[in-house]
């Protein structure tokens, strides 16, 4: 077999095995490969891929954590989205912890599990949790830019956001808001949030020029990592069932 073919059924083999999952794509164009002619039967195939299988599964399978109940994502609040940006306050502020961590937001549309079931919780999951390459970021705020910010997540009806932040919408936008249980100042915030929302995702265009510092750490790992401090001091993740946003529209 040639070494293209070799390079080729590895990347097919590390794409399936991550359970990759097809999504909508645009402007497909095809390539095609010289295999100078050469034919691979299906066995030759199975066992080029089977240790990367093998290797990987048992990655994907390794237990990472605990949780106490199942967790079920919904807007404008839901435990999964607590428990998620909680973990993810936590690890920010480990991660940046130079700088300050007001609290964390990140879009609904991140994660991409519906729901996750209680008990033992393996890297896999995760993955399937959060499959795309974001990394986590600190963006400076003035009180502006989070009143807009707020208000596009209310106009979404609402994001995981971390303990440290409340607010009800109203008409679509966020009022009374409380970042650790002060109303809004008018100073300057420190919000860990993705890299694609920083970038301007979700149609927060107005965060794409703010002053942020970009830990180059995939979310998933930031996540990952603070599972695994938890389950080495033998405990689980806490599930915090507080509403964060009040909504006069549900």
């Amino acid at each position: 077999m040639t070494s293209k073919l070799i390079h080729l059924i590895s990347c097919l083999a590390i794409l399936l095995f991550l359970g990759c999952k097809v999504q909508h794509l645009a402007n497909v164009s095809t390539q095609y490969i010289d295999l100078n002619h050469e034919e691979a039967s299906n066995q030759e195939i199975e066992n080029l891929i089977s240790p990367y299988r093998k290797e990987l599964n048992k990655e994907m399978n390794t237990i990472v954590g605990t949780i106490s109940e199942d967790l079920i994502k919904a807007r404008p609040n839901s435990n999964l989205g607590n428990w998620f940006s909680d973990l993810l306050e936590e690890a920010a502020k480990e991660v940046f912890k130079d700088s300050k961590i007001d609290f964390t937001i990140h879009n609904y549309g991140g994660l991409r599990l519906s729901s996750i079931a209680a008990g033992e919780i393996n890297k896999g999951t995760i993955f399937e949790l959060m499959p795309f390459d974001n990394t986590l970021v600190n963006v400076e705020l003035d009180k502006a830019t989070v009143q807009q910010l707020l208000d596009k997540i209310a106009d979404y009806g609402g994001w995981p956001i971390s303990k440290s932040l409340e607010f009800r919408i109203q008409d679509s936008v966020a009022v009374d808001i409380l970042i650790n249980n002060k109303p809004l100042e008018d100073r300057i915030y420190y919000v860990a949030m993705p890299d694609y929302v920083a970038n301007g995702g979700n149609s927060c265009y107005f965060l794409k020029d703010a002053k942020r510092e970009n830990s180059g750490v995939y979310i998933r790992h930031v996540i990952i990592d603070k599972l695994l401090a938890l389950k080495d001091k033998g405990q689980d993740s806490y599930i915090d069932p507080k509403a964060r946003i009040k909504s006069t529209e549900q």
